[in-house]
């Protein structure tokens, strides 16, 4: 027995205390490996994004110009409501409203009013091309909802091949038989419609007992189901070709689209669905 009476002891350290300390030591040898490896990729990953950006479509300070034919009844909340989310993106688009309607509140002559809108296109023909001839490098497009749809085709059948790149129908109210190929021939590079099945009280029971703008009354209107487009021949292939047509998707309910009549037209739909085109960017896929 040791002097003082004291016998020693073994101290052990219990096994529970040895894994965590196990446990600490590989944590802290790989922890150092796992983060220098994450920073060299997004340091690789932000390089390659820095040193090569995606080359601009148009040349910066050319003017883009987007002409809008809004719906009967002349709200113009079409054209309102873009001018806002342009202007609250800060995006170098000018909107100019083009007026047709027969005066505010007057739905019913507007939607029954076909020979007028013909009419009104031709107009809206003759100021796009004043514009193409004062402002040569400008970009013009054209936009219409619902019965301005009438006023946009005629305005493309009437207008000088190439005058217009882009032209937007959001649910139209003219027959999904609508003759397109005069129309097709003049845009510059694509016709897109925005068409949904859901848009069932203004495009599905209305239509049933006013008929489409171009009076057609038991043919649907192409802002429900698209155009029916059948190409006959080689120049009605490179036609189809242009006509881009986009229906309305769930997922679109998180871009404030809800499906209905005015749901097109809304941010972030636009953003995503027509600004792009507009700026020269790529766009989200239709259908």
């Amino acid at each position: 027995m040791p002097l003082g009476g004291c016998q020693k002891t073994k101290t052990t350290v219990p096994r529970p205390h040895l894994a965590f300390a196990a446990r600490r030591v590989v944590l802290g040898l790989l922890l150092p490996l796992l983060f220098a490896a994450f920073n060299v990729g997004c340091t690789r990953h932000l390089a390659a994004s820095v040193s090569a950006p995606p080359p601009p479509a148009i040349c910066v300070g050319d003017p883009i110009i987007l002409f809008v034919a809004d719906g009967a009844g002349n709200f113009q909340s079409c054209s309102r409501t873009l001018r806002a989310a342009i202007s609250e993106k800060q995006l170098p688009i000018e909107v100019r409203t083009f007026e047709w309607s027969h005066g505010y509140l007057r739905v019913l002559a507007d939607q029954l009013g076909y020979q007028h809108a013909r009419e009104q296109g031709k107009r809206l023909a003759a100021e796009m091309e004043a514009t193409r001839r004062e402002q040569p490098n400008a970009h013009i497009h054209v936009l219409a909802h619902s019965a301005g749809s009438t006023v946009l085709l005629s305005a493309l059948e009437h207008v000088s091949p190439g005058t217009v790149e882009h032209a937007f129908l959001l649910a139209p109210s003219c027959s999904s038989e609508y003759h397109l190929r005069p129309a097709l021939r003049n845009v510059g590079k694509a016709l897109h419609l925005h068409c949904s099945e859901h848009d069932f009280w203004h495009l599905g029971l209305a239509i049933k007992f006013v008929g489409t703008t171009d009076r057609m009354f038991l043919t649907p209107a192409a802002g429900r189901i698209g155009f029916t487009f059948h190409p006959e021949s080689g120049e009605d292939q490179l036609l189809a070709a242009k006509l881009v047509q986009r229906r309305w998707m769930l997922s679109d309910f998180l871009l404030k689209n809800d499906g209905g009549h005015y749901g097109a037209y809304h941010s972030p739909y636009v953003d995503q669905t027509i600004f792009p085109y507009l700026l020269g960017r790529p766009a989200r896929s239709e259908e």
